[in-house]
C-alpha cells in the first residue's frame, strides 16, 4: 500500500516534469526522425519543431515515429502538446533541445605516405563530430589500433597493402544514443597509400574581373569560363560545383583562377620517348606508354590536373557523343589539364598507344589511366618535356 501511495504521489510529478519522452532515431542533414512516447494515454497529440528557419511540421507520421524535413538549422526544439483525460493538457518533453549540428557532422579522412629508407610509413587521420566516440576502425575488415591526436584518431602502420582499392570503415557512437558507420575508399599503388581518387591539393585563388557573375538562362559553365578567360576547372573548384553539366540560371559564381601549391605527386610526360613517369615524393613509381599529339601539337610545359571525369562524354564541334560508343575515343577516364585544350585520357583504340596520333591530348591504355585517376588527385603537377632521356629513380631538375 505504501509503494502504491508513493507511486501516485511521484507519477504526477514526473508527468508534469516530462510527459513525453523523445528518442532521436536518425538525422542525415535533411530528415530528422523522432519517436515520441507519451507517459499517459493521450486523447490527442500534436508534435512540431521550432528551428532557426521557423516552425516545422511533420512530413510523415507512422505510429509514434515522426519525420521532419530540417535543413539550414543547427538546432531543433521539440514541442509536444497532448491531453490526458485525467490530468488535462500536457506539454513537457525530454529532451526538448536537439543539437542538429552535432548529428549532421560528416567525418573525413586524410592519408599521408612517408617514404623512408626502411620502407613507407602510412598515416591515416580520421575526424569525429562533437561528443562523438569512435567504437572501432577497420581496414578491409581488419581492426586497426589508433590513438587520440588533437581530437582526431591517428593510425600509423608500415606494412604494405596490395595494389588497388581498400575500404576503411569507422564506427561511431553519437549523442542521443545514435550509432553510425562511415566507409571511405583508399587506394594503394606501389606501396603508397592515398585516398581513392584523392583530395584536391591546396590552392590559392586569384580573382579576375568581373569577380562575380549571375548565371543567365540557357548559359553553360563552359561558355561562362570562355567569356571571362578562365578555365572550366577554375569555376568548378572555386564555386564547389558538383555537376558542371547542370548549372542553373540565377546561380551566383565567383570568377577567378586557381594556382596549386606544392604536392608530393608529379607526372612527367616525355614527348621524345612517348612515355609517362609517375613520381611520389620524388621517387619513381611507374612508367607507362602513351599516345601523343601529331607533330608538335602537344607542347612542353608545366600543367596541373584541374578536373577528373569517369566515363566522359565527348563534345566535338557541337556533337554530343556518349561514353561507351565507338565514336567516343576518350576511354574510361578523363583528366583535364590546366591548359583547357589538353588532357590525359583513356582510349577506345588501344593499338594507337605509342604513336603520335592525337590532336594534342595524351592517351593511355584504359587500365593504366584508371590507376592514374585513382592515385593522382586534382592539383597534381604534370610536366611535359621533349628530351632524349629516361626516367631517373629520383626526380631531378633536368625535367624543368
Amino acid at each position: 500500500m505504501k509503494l502504491r501511495a508513493i507511486f501516485f504521489v511521484i507519477f504526477p510529478v514526473l508527468l508534469f516534469s516530462f510527459a513525453h519522452h523523445i528518442d532521436v532515431l536518425g538525422y542525415d542533414g535533411e530528415v530528422l526522425r523522432l519517436s515520441v512516447f507519451p507517459l499517459y494515454k493521450p486523447q490527442w497529440l500534436k508534435v512540431i519543431l521550432m528551428t532557426q528557419t521557423g516552425v516545422v511540421f511533420p512530413s510523415k507520421v507512422d505510429g509514434n515515429v515522426y519525420e521532419f524535413h530540417v535543413s539550414n538549422s543547427s538546432y531543433a526544439i521539440v514541442s509536444v502538446e497532448g491531453e490526458s483525460e485525467r490530468y488535462g493538457p500536457l506539454s513537457t518533453t525530454n529532451p526538448m533541445y536537439i543539437d542538429l549540428h552535432s548529428l549532421s557532422f560528416k567525418p573525413s579522412v586524410s592519408v599521408l605516405s612517408d617514404v623512408k629508407p626502411d620502407g613507407v610509413y602510412k598515416y591515416i587521420l580520421v575526424t569525429r563530430g562533437k561528443n562523438w566516440r569512435i567504437d572501432g576502425i577497420y581496414l578491409d575488415e581488419g581492426k586497426l589500433n589508433w590513438f587520440d591526436w588533437l581530437g582526431k584518431a591517428l593510425i600509423m602502420f608500415k606494412y604494405n597493402l596490395d595494389d588497388g582499392v581498400h575500404e576503411l570503415k569507422v564506427e561511431y557512437s553519437l549523442p542521443y544514443g545514435l550509432k553510425r558507420t562511415f566507409t571511405f575508399k583508399l587506394f594503394s599503388f606501389k606501396k603508397i597509400l592515398t585516398l581513392y581518387r584523392g583530395k584536391t591539393y591546396p590552392y590559392k585563388v586569384k580573382y579576375v574581373k568581373p569577380y562575380t557573375y549571375i548565371v543567365q538562362p540557357g548559359e553553360t559553365l563552359w561558355e561562362i569560363a570562355s567569356r571571362f578567360h578562365v578555365r572550366l576547372g577554375d569555376l568548378i573548384l572555386i564555386n564547389k560545383i558538383r555537376d558542371p553539366d547542370r548549372i542553373h540560371s540565377g546561380r551566383f559564381l565567383k570568377i577567378g583562377r586557381v594556382v596549386f601549391e606544392n604536392n608530393p605527386t608529379t607526372i612527367v610526360i616525355n614527348l621524345f620517348t612517348a612515355r609517362m613517369g609517375v613520381y611520389y615524393d620524388g621517387k619513381l613509381l611507374a612508367v607507362y606508354p602513351v599516345a601523343l599529339g601529331r607533330s608538335d601539337s602537344t607542347p612542353p610545359g608545366d600543367y596541373w590536373i584541374l578536373r577528373k571525369v569517369i566515363n566522359p562524354t565527348l563534345y566535338w564541334y557541337g556533337e554530343v557523343i556518349p561514353p561507351d560508343t565507338p565514336l567516343n575515343g576518350l576511354g574510361t577516364r578523363y583528366l583535364q589539364l590546366s591548359r583547357p585544350q589538353y588532357a590525359i585520357h583513356g582510349t577506345s583504340k588501344p593499338w594507337e598507344i605509342g604513336k603520335r596520333i592525337s590532336h594534342g591530348c595524351i592517351r593511355m591504355f584504359n587500365e593504366d589511366v584508371e590507376k592514374l585517376d585513382a592515385f593522382a588527385p586534382i592539383g597534381t603537377n604534370v610536366i611535359v618535356i621533349k628530351k632524349a632521356i629516361g626516367f631517373p629513380q629520383n626526380l631531378q631538375g633536368v625535367f624543368r
